[in-house]
């Protein structure tokens, strides 16, 4: 047991021994490396493409073929804009076809495409038409626009127009809000469109219908006939029990139409200020609401140039709130800041510059499965068949 003592003592001696021994060596000296701050790139935008199909609608009648439409474009509005989803439909009313745009993120339209539109029990005879890849959009805002111009879609079924250009055109706005809040506002907003899309064919109206999911607020633009015009405001809408504050903004004669296709354009705004009249400006916590922060670029809208008409081998009827939309009078859309617009009596001498961001221009491309396409250079947005 000494000895184990012993050994032990020794043990602990040497250690510590060598401990002592180690802290009288100097430390080696370490070589320090500066690495330069490096400034990380943005990254990068996701992949945007503009895709296009055709399908049939599964309808046994016109009205069960209306009442599929008005779930469409309800839907679409209510959800497109979380899929960052524009584009433009069109329907034939003989035939029950369809031909849509679907316009957005390249992964987001695939998946909304081949997940949903291509199973769904709505329509039948799914074909993709093309898909291009796209560095601007063409489509400015969230929602659907509803196009019945037959020779688009079906070539032999051509409107004949001339006979109804003929009477006296006018161009109505209103706004008003809705009375219900929530998914019943959604309800009575498909109630809106169901009976436009089935009436404002048949009484020569086109327009167009936009809707604030916040605040319940819309604003809508009818144009027609005069009397046709004034008859559906007066007598049905301005009573209607749906909304409140009914408002008539303007009352313009015009000479030609600014939409030329029957039933209504829809989307979603966040702010108002484009349709700002000398009679009616929106309530200041709407004037400057925006849908996107690079709104704040002014550099960037003006970059967002609309495309040619010849782009898509036919004329293109914008909406009011586009920089390019001027009618026989000379009127044209001037800026108003936030990349917004609104119209002008004032005569511009030269196109203006910008482009309205989160609406849905109205816009009637030619869309044909046989004919090439080329990849456009303009900012854009649908809905769809979900």
């Amino acid at each position: 047991m000494a000895m184990l003592a012993a050994s032990v003592s020794q043990s602990r001696t040497g250690t510590q021994g060598s401990h002592d021994c180690q802290g009288t060596q100097e430390a080696p000296k370490r070589t320090r490396f500066v690495v330069p701050l490096l400034r990380l790139p943005r990254p990068a935008a996701p992949r945007m493409c503009r895709f296009a199909y055709s399908s049939v609608l599964n309808a046994t009648s016109m009205a069960h073929a209306k009442h599929l439409l008005s779930e469409i474009l309800v839907v679409s509005l209510r959800d497109n804009p979380a899929r960052r989803i524009g584009g433009i439909l069109y329907f034939d009313d003989e035939s029950y076809s369809i031909v849509q745009v679907l316009e957005g993120p390249t992964f987001m339209v695939r998946a909304l495409f081949y997940d949903h539109i291509h199973h769904d029990c709505r329509h039948t005879a799914v074909k993709k038409l093309w898909e291009i890849e796209i560095s601007q959009r063409r489509y400015e805002g969230f929602g659907m626009k509803l196009g019945n111009e037959l020779n688009t879609v079906a070539p032999a079924a051509v409107m004949e127009l001339a006979s109804m250009e003929a009477t006296p055109l006018l161009r109505l706005t209103y706004t008003s809000h809705l009375l219900a809040k929530g998914d019943v506002a959604y309800r009575l907003i498909f109630k809106v469109l169901r009976i436009s899309i089935a009436n404002n064919r048949r009484l020569s109206i086109g327009g167009c219908l936009f809707f604030n999911s916040e605040t319940c607020q819309i604003v809508q633009v009818l144009e027609g006939p005069t009397n046709s015009v004034l008859t559906l405001y007066h007598e049905k809408i301005a009573g209607s029990a749906m909304h409140e504050k009914c408002t008539l903004l303007s009352a313009v004669p015009v000479s030609s139409r600014q939409y030329r296709e029957w039933g209504m354009l829809q989307a979603s705004l966040l702010n108002w200020s484009l349709l700002e009249t000398a009679d009616w400006t929106p309530p200041p916590e709407l004037e400057h609401e925006e849908i996107y922060d690079e709104a704040d670029d002014d550099e960037s809208m003006r970059r967002l140039a609309v495309e040619t008409s010849t782009t898509w081998g036919g004329g293109v009827n914008y909406s009011p709130a586009s920089p390019q939309a001027s009618n026989a009078d000379g009127r044209e859309a001037v800026r108003m800041g936030h990349g917004l617009e609104m119209v002008s009596e004032v005569t511009l001498t030269k196109a203006t510059e910008g482009h309205s961001f989160g609406i849905l221009l109205d816009e009637k491309p030619v869309i044909r499965a046989d004919a090439p396409v080329t990849p456009v250079s303009s900012f854009s947005s649908v809905s769809s068949v979900s």
